[in-house]
């Protein structure tokens, strides 16, 4: 990722808002905001969501979707997904989140990995090569996922650790 103050691009395509699935590796909340690093299996990130002074309406009715009920889930070893704005500050890259959610199926996190290849592959064109047939064959698409249950997993959960 190229970055110029604010200005970021991948691919040479320009970023401003993210969508960024990960793990909690540091969680630091302060009075006013709170600060995560995120390891996305790419690398790490920083990531700040700053705190609403008023966060339950008028009547209190109303529970605040980042409250401290929400925010338990966000602990260190736990993974969420944030949706968020990319900045740049003193040189240092980081992400204002705007929201944050925890991951509670890890098929999201599967699915979030492979959008973001399909993505990248139809930003970069490379999805669209050519594809050399002899006349009567026929181009068949394959799927990357595996869905039948196999003897392995009655064995014991592949997934990662909660």
């Amino acid at each position: 990722m190229d970055a110029g103050d604010d200005n970021f691009t991948v691919s040479g395509h320009a970023l401003d808002n993210v969508v960024v699935m990960g793990k909690v590796v540091q969680y630091t909340e302060q009075s006013t905001n709170i600060k995560i690093i995120l390891d996305d299996g790419t690398g790490k990130v920083e990531t700040m969501f700053w705190l609403e002074s008023d966060a339950a309406d008028e009547g209190g009715q109303v529970e605040d979707p980042h409250g401290p009920n929400s925010r338990a889930e966000w602990r260190e070893g736990k993974y969420i997904k944030i949706f968020g704005h990319l900045r740049a500050m003193q040189g240092k890259r980081h992400i204002v989140a705007f929201t944050i959610k925890p991951v509670t199926d890890m098929n999201e996190l599967t699915f979030h990995m492979l959008d973001t290849i399909f993505t990248h592959l139809q930003l970069t064109g490379a999805g669209q090569g050519a594809v050399q047939m002899t006349p009567g064959q026929k181009r068949v698409m394959g799927c990357l996922l595996y869905t039948s249950p196999s003897p392995r997993d009655q064995r014991g959960s592949r997934m990662p650790s909660w």
